[in-house]
């Protein structure tokens, strides 16, 4: 007799950890995606746009919730000697349409200002947001269109505020 009130304790327990659907059709939770592209930024330190590359890589560790982290390096013509780093990491909300995905993205991290004729040089603490969107060619292979508006605070003497575009391309492990 105990061991029937134990079983019906325990089916009782794991009953609803039981899934009796299946996951819908949009939504891949774990799907991790690196890739590269091409940065182009309005610096907001010089008149001149930099030009650089950036690297990211995406989490999506819920339907529509994810993390994303990132690096941005861009510099000016070489009669500017100016460069600007960016290293991001923060959470990313998604809603995918077919093979399209747009996001939104909230970030927060470092960056480094390097410049041969300034005394501005070294590190700051920085966030951003921004979005774009994600377009898969195949069920491996992702194409990106991103804008981000990153706010320097602590840079002298009064912040920068760099607007950065990147067009890209990714691998999506599935």
């Amino acid at each position: 007799m105990p061991i029937r009130y134990a079983t019906l304790l325990l089916l009782t327990l794991v009953a609803p950890l039981a899934h009796g659907q299946a996951v819908p059709a949009g939504s891949v939770p774990g799907d991790i995606q690196v890739g590269v592209g091409y940065a182009n930024a309005n610096p907001d330190y010089s008149p001149h746009r930099f030009n650089g590359f950036g690297v990211f890589a995406d989490a999506d560790l819920w339907q529509h919730f994810g993390v994303e982290a990132e690096l941005h390096r861009v510099s000016g013509p070489a009669f500017d000697r100016i460069a600007e780093t960016s290293y991001l990491v923060g959470g990313r909300y998604r809603y995918p349409i077919r093979n399209l995905s747009p996001y939104l993205k909230i970030l927060a991290g470092g960056s480094n200002f390097s410049s041969k004729s300034s005394g501005q040089n070294g590190g700051y603490g920085i966030y951003a947001g921004g979005g774009g969107v994600d377009y898969g060619l195949t069920q491996h292979l992702v194409v990106r269109a991103d804008y981000e508006y990153q706010r320097w605070g602590s840079f002298p003497p009064h912040g920068l505020q760099p607007n950065v575009f990147l067009a890209g391309v990714a691998y999506r492990f599935r």
